[in-house]
């Protein structure tokens, strides 16, 4: 018995060293039993090898799939503005060269176009990462108080904040139609849902100027408030509308933005006439308002008035931001005399 034990262990092991000569530890389909009977002491290279290199290893969490592994770059991030030229009137009447057919063409009384040099500027990659970090600490308290500076953004009280009623009071005439439009009770809805989808701020190559843009975007925004409208329809000769007294309105727009713009310069006095040379001057202030799609109903007014509605819609908007742009403008200038011609 004892002898038949022995040659069944002996046999055994030379089954097993034989066996353990022919597996591939490395297999991925190795069954875990026979990873532990052949593969005993060995190095498990697949078990020991990371699917992707570890970028940090003091970081004590990985990062989350959203946060931005930010790296310096080595130099200057270039941003091109197509080159412009300023051709005669009599030179864009004629052809160009290449359209012409050589030997059947007069090639004498045509022009050959060349393709201006993009201008080159340097993004304040700085200024930009301080925009966007700024922005983030106060999105975080509109979204949690749905206020800002103390105003309560949803809904915003829009006469309130004007401090007047009517809060708006306006007269347009055109060749189409005339019109005087009262509004007041206005609230704005949809404010709080503000977030900033674009920042540029980019540097001639000398750095001796400024021009920063900022997109905020609203996916949706409504109004809703009191009217009160009269107006001629077609001219003199036209037929007069009105809305019988106080009635209500409201307007939804979608994908609207606010794309504030400065630009600041150093100031030449050959070139802008005011100012002391080498002091910084701004240049220009833009606030534009944009939108996909806007729906306006004024009740008891009729489809036959879209024409006035959206006329006076858009006026209203170009005559808001002409005054938002101004009133920016004198504020600076109160403040700080020497930045606003």
């Amino acid at each position: 018995l004892l002898l038949v034990g022995c040659t069944f262990v002996i046999c055994e092991a030379k089954i097993e060293h034989h066996a353990a000569k022919n597996i591939d530890c490395e297999d991925e389909d190795l069954s875990p039993k026979a990873r532990r009977l052949f593969c005993a002491g060995k190095t498990n290279i697949i078990a020991l090898t990371t699917s992707s290199p570890v970028e940090n290893t003091m970081t004590s969490t990985p990062p989350t799939p959203t946060q931005e592994i930010f790296i310096k770059p080595e130099g200057p991030i270039t941003f091109e503005i197509p080159g412009t030229t300023q051709a005669t009137w009599m030179e864009d009447e004629l052809p160009e060269c290449s359209e012409l057919m050589e030997g059947f063409d007069d090639m004498d009384e045509c022009k050959n176009s060349t393709e201006p040099e993009p201008i080159i500027r340097w993004r304040d990659m700085v200024f930009e990462r301080l925009i966007n970090q700024t922005w983030q600490d106060t999105q975080n308290k509109i979204h949690q108080n749905s206020e800002i500076g103390g105003v309560l953004l949803d809904p915003l009280m829009v006469d309130k904040l004007a401090g007047k009623t009517p809060t708006l009071d306006i007269s347009q005439s055109s060749m189409m139609y005339s019109a005087d439009l009262k509004m007041w009770n206005i609230q704005v809805h949809g404010l709080s849902t503000i977030y900033l989808s674009e920042v540029l701020v980019t540097r001639a190559q000398n750095l001796y100027d400024l021009d920063m843009k900022v997109v905020f975007s609203f996916d949706k925004l409504s109004a809703n408030g009191r009217y009160n409208l009269n107006g001629t329809l077609g001219g003199w000769f036209g037929t007069s509308f009105t809305s019988d007294g106080d009635q209500a309105f409201d307007v939804d727009i979608v994908n609207a933005t606010l794309t504030p713009r400065v630009m600041l310069d150093t100031t030449d006095e050959s070139k802008f006439g005011c100012g002391k040379n080498g002091d910084v001057l701004i240049t220009e202030i833009e606030i534009p308002f944009n939108y996909d799609d806007i729906s306006i109903n004024f009740d008891n007014l009729g489809y036959g008035y879209n024409a006035v509605i959206n006329g006076l819609s858009i006026f209203i908007l170009k005559t808001q931001e002409e005054a938002l742009v101004t009133f920016l403008k004198d504020s600076i200038k109160e403040q700080v005399n020497s930045l606003i011609c």
